[in-house]
Formats: C-alpha cells, sequence, structure tokens
C-alpha cells in the first residue's frame, strides 16, 4: 500500500469518526416539560423512575449526573437525598444534595439504609433468578426428573425426585421447556423459553438418581429438565446505555402472554450476544402503522415509524435478550421493532 493511499484512507477515517461525534452531540439531553427543579427521594424509589421526572429520555440520565463528593459511594441514591435539575454552560447537570450545609467538606459521610436501586426489582423479579433461554427444545436433549420419590405427582421444597442421565455434579438447577423463539424473518428456531423451577442437590448417583429440592419456586414435574447452576445472574444495578444505531431487533414474545405491551412487562427480542447486545442497552420502540390510501393520487402510501416507547435490556443470551419496558406511549405489540441509537 502506498503513503498517498494510506492517507487518504486515514483521512476518511477521521471524518467518519467526526461525523459520528456530531451525530451524538446533535442529540443534547433534553429537560421533561414542566418538571420540577428538585425532587426528594422516597422510598420505593428507582432511578429510572426519578430520571423520568426530569428527563424527556430517563436512559440519558449515567451522561449527565454529577456526583457528590462528600459521600463515599457517590454513585448510590438514598431515600432523602435531594436531586436538583440545574443548567450549566455544558448542559443539564442532575446533582445530589447541592448545598448540603450539614456537612463539613472535609467529612466523608456514609447513609443509613438501602441505596434505591436501577429499576423497579419486584417487576423482574422472576428473572432475577435463573429463568433462562436454551438451544434446544427437545427434552431428550438434557438430563429430566422421571418422577417424584414415593409416587408424587408434583414436588416441591423438601421432596426428593428420580432424575435420569445426570452429568458429574452435585448440585443442579431444575427448568421447564417453554415455548420456542422463532425469528420472524427466517422462521429460524432461536432458542426455547425455560422457567426456573427450583435447586436441587444429589442424594443419591446412579441413573435414575435421586434428588433433593433444596429450593423451589414452583412445583416440579415429570418432564422437566435439570441444567447445571447457572452464574449468570443479573446484577440489578447496571448502567443504561444506547446500542448501536445499527441494532435493528424485532419483539418476539412478550412473557406474560398478552396481546398488548404496556409499561414494566418484559419482553424478548431477536438479538443477542452474538448481535452485539449488551446488558443495559436502551433501545427505542417503533411501530409501523398500516399503509394507508391515498384516493387523490390513486395509490397507497407507507406511513413512517411511529416512536411507541422504550425498553432495557436486562438479560442477555446468544441470540435473544430479555428488555422490561419502560415506558410506552402506546401499546406495544409482537412485531414491533426495537432499534439502537440515541434520541
Amino acid at each position: 500500500m502506498t503513503i498517498k493511499k494510506l492517507i487518504g484512507m486515514l483521512t476518511i477515517y477521521l471524518l467518519a469518526c467526526q461525523l459520528a461525534f456530531a451525530e451524538v452531540v446533535e442529540v443534547p439531553v433534553k429537560a421533561r416539560p414542566g418538571s420540577p427543579q428538585q425532587y426528594v427521594v422516597q422510598p420505593g424509589d428507582s432511578l429510572w423512575k426519578i430520571a423520568g421526572i426530569f428527563l424527556q429520555d430517563p436512559w440519558r440520565w449515567p451522561g449527565i449526573w454529577q456526583n457528590n463528593a462528600q459521600i463515599e459511594n457517590p454513585h448510590l441514591i438514598y431515600p432523602g437525598d435531594i436531586i436538583v435539575l440545574v443548567q450549566t454552560a455544558g448542559g443539564l447537570r442532575l446533582v445530589v444534595n447541592p448545598t448540603d450545609s450539614r456537612l463539613s467538606p472535609a467529612i466523608i459521610s456514609e447513609p443509613i439504609g438501602r441505596p434505591i436501586p436501577l429499576i423497579p426489582l419486584h417487576e423482574i423479579a422472576q428473572f432475577l433468578d435463573r429463568s433462562t433461554a436454551v438451544d434446544s427444545g427437545k427434552q431428550s436433549d438434557y438430563p429430566y426428573v422421571l418422577s417424584g420419590v414415593g409416587e408424587h405427582v408434583v414436588s416441591g421444597a423438601g421432596d426428593q425426585v428420580y432424575a435420569r442421565k445426570l452429568t458429574d455434579g452435585v448440585d443442579f438447577e431444575i427448568f421447564r421447556l417453554g415455548k420456542p423463539y422463532i425469528d420472524p424473518v427466517t422462521d429460524e428456531n432461536l432458542g426455547h423459553a425455560a422457567l426456573y423451577i427450583g435447586s436441587a442437590s444429589v442424594v443419591q448417583s446412579g441413573d435414575p438418581a435421586i434428588l433433593l429440592i433444596t429450593q423451589s419456586q414452583r412445583e416440579t414435574l415429570a418432564g422437566d429438565i435439570i441444567l447445571p447452576p447457572n452464574k449468570d445472574l443479573v446484577e440489578p444495578n447496571f448502567h443504561p446505555h444506547p446500542a448501536d444505531a445499527s441494532l435493528k431487533a424485532d419483539i418476539i414474545d412478550v412473557v406474560d402472554g398478552v396481546s398488548q405491551i404496556g409499561q414494566y412487562q418484559v419482553v424478548v427480542i431477536d438479538r443477542g450476544t452474538a448481535n452485539g447486545v449488551q446488558v443495559g442497552h436502551a433501545l427505542r420502540v417503533f411501530k409501523s402503522p398500516a399503509d394507508v390510501y391515498d384516493s387523490t393520487a390513486a395509490e397507497w402510501v407507507s406511513l413512517p415509524d411511529e416512536r411507541a416507547g422504550t425498553l432495557l435490556v436486562f438479560k442477555v443470551f446468544e441470540r435473544v435478550s430479555f428488555g422490561l419496558v419502560m415506558s410506552a406511549s402506546m401499546a406495544i405489540e409482537l412485531g414491533d421493532k426495537a432499534n439502537g441509537g440515541a434520541g
């Protein structure tokens, strides 16, 4: 490669970087119309709720957050803290306890109590355990529960069950296979839902082996599959951040099975780690309106997509991800788009 070609390629690259940067800075963080100047944090609040009080796009709060240096863990917020929205030369800032005269600048204080979470954890409580997605939907591909010891039809914590095809190990988790996740464009199977049932330990090896159910969220049934412990649990206090604008996903499932999806419902999108999806990605949800017939021009017209809400990715697998709908300006449905990008 010649020096001239190298310089040309470098110039193009630098111009692309400048354009990308310009695109970012042209989308300033905007205050929500009618937002208050300050807010006192209440028990039961979440960071997302508080950010939504001040900002049009709550997920962008980390970019304007100003820590309180007088607090040992300044990124945490506690009930009783005062959040103030201020306008500076550099743009909007959210400030915690900006004029706390009770503290000397030399004193480091640690609030009493528990900090508030990023999102309403009770809305995704069942997913903060071990519910997952698996590649195959065939029971025969996994170790499985044969029956309850003592001819029990259903089993719970403290009961024993017979299990087949167990691999080496002592501790296991029990799941129930659910519906397949299908790519809406290619009809490809992206995986299967696997609902966490409970945890169990081996008390007698063999085939069948005997397991003692040590923890139970639901009744264990014959046919439930058995997997090694899942160590990749959800971290509830991740920070939201935008996904790359090239990320385009479809909503392919809603956990509660409803036809119209609203705030704080859990959805599944058809993109995962293989597509660059990360925990904390904030995605914009769009609806595609039906075509409208223009009688004047005697033709059908495709309408532009309409912004319907925002979802926050909280659990990621190879080919699918779980997201929590954080806002919905209209009913969201299966097939709606979840796209990256800011704004």
